[in-house]
């Protein structure tokens, strides 16, 4: 179960938030339209459209007028949330998401659908072993009413690669899309506003951290979303991404560390090193079935898994560059590894891969 903490900034948000009548009379200063005039365009009584600018209704009975105006008033779509909001209707977004008839979808046509986010990394094609893990996180994610999950482990044990398997399998499960913050390289108050903004919404009023969160929160109240918190090392690189206990959304914490007491309530994933029939058959996969099935490349690519730890990363790389180097077998690149054994970073690195580079930034985080 998600564990929230209150949020001191609350009160300040809710001071900031703009009754109904206030929002449609600063939109409307904007255009030339009489009262009259804009009821008319937007086909809605002048009556109704009056009471709301004297402040005489705080919540419309009806969205669609409401959708009318804003449209005859040409707001964009984070302008017509904010009036929506404002008279406690819901947003575009949710409103296309139960829009049943023709009617309905033609007054929301001048905001198109919205398409989930997705923000993740490409599924890796060759993706290998964790079955009972994947099993694991599927059932908890499917079954639970607002999973909480802590994926953790040491550097280079393909928590990411794990998490970003499940998430591809899983995206048609989550309808309000999945929301991946890697918290090492991500500012706080700029990822909220990305996730507001992808729902239609603008927070940037709040200016405090924990007004924006608290706004955010109420945005993920009503969706069922995936969140997926990478590169945790403390605390305060998750709480501000949580969202509320009544919501529908689940969360995957990625961190090396199980000691975090924001995660104190999540269900714990141990990820660790391969077995060696892990290890080799990511090393089929990525070098071909014929490598292994020679029993000395067998053998060398063996020694290789263990003299690697059986690390994934590790393993991964190293089936990457003999792949890469033209006449170079298991045999021989093992030979290179014990050769340069105080400085081996030249040959566990590929691409954005790096063996020495990930444990070099993690010791660096040690406090």
């Amino acid at each position: 179960m998600i564990s929230v903490p209150n949020f001191p900034g609350e009160r300040e948000r809710m001071h900031q938030e703009e009754r109904f009548s206030e929002v449609l009379n600063r939109f409307f200063a904007r255009h030339h339209f009489s009262m009259p005039a804009l009821a008319k365009e937007a086909d809605i009584p002048p009556a109704t459209l009056g009471k709301w600018l004297r402040d005489e209704v705080a919540r419309p009975r009806h969205w669609q007028d409401v959708v009318k105006v804003a449209a005859v008033l040409r707001l964009t779509e984070v302008e017509t949330n904010e009036l929506l909001k404002a008279g406690r209707l819901p947003t575009v977004t949710q409103l296309w998401e139960n829009a049943q008839t023709e009617v309905d979808k033609k007054v929301l046509s001048p905001w198109p659908q919205r398409t989930p986010p997705f923000w993740t990394a490409n599924d890796l094609p060759y993706f290998t072993g964790r079955d009972r893990q994947q099993a694991e996180l599927d059932r908890l994610l499917l079954e639970g009413r607002r999973p909480f999950i802590c994926i953790h482990g040491q550097p280079g044990g393909g928590k990411t690669v794990l998490a970003t398997r499940i998430a591809h399998g899983l995206r048609d499960q989550f309808p309000g899309g999945v929301l991946w913050i890697d918290a090492e390289s991500t500012d706080p108050m700029a990822a909220l506003a990305d996730i507001a903004a992808v729902y239609g919404e603008d927070v940037s009023r709040y200016q405090t951290l924990a007004s924006r969160m608290g706004a955010v929160r109420d945005i993920l109240t009503t969706r069922r979303a995936l969140i997926v918190i990478d590169s945790a090392s403390a605390d305060q690189d998750v709480t501000p991404f949580l969202p509320p206990e009544h919501s529908s959304c689940a969360v995957i914490v990625i961190t090396r560390r199980h000691d975090l007491h924001v995660t104190r309530t999540a269900h714990p994933l141990s990820i660790r090193e391969f077995d060696a029939q892990e290890a080799m058959l990511l090393f089929a996969r990525v070098l071909g079935q014929s490598m292994e099935d020679d029993p000395e490349h067998r053998a060398a690519l063996m020694d290789l898994a263990e003299y690697l730890g059986y690390l994934p990363i590790a393993v991964d790389i190293a089936a990457h560059q003999i792949s890469e180097e033209r006449g170079c077998s298991p045999a021989a690149f093992l030979a290179q590894l014990r050769a340069n054994e105080d400085r081996p970073d030249e040959l566990l690195e590929f691409g954005d891969k790096s063996v020495y580079s990930l444990f070099a930034a993690c010791f660096g985080q040690l406090p």
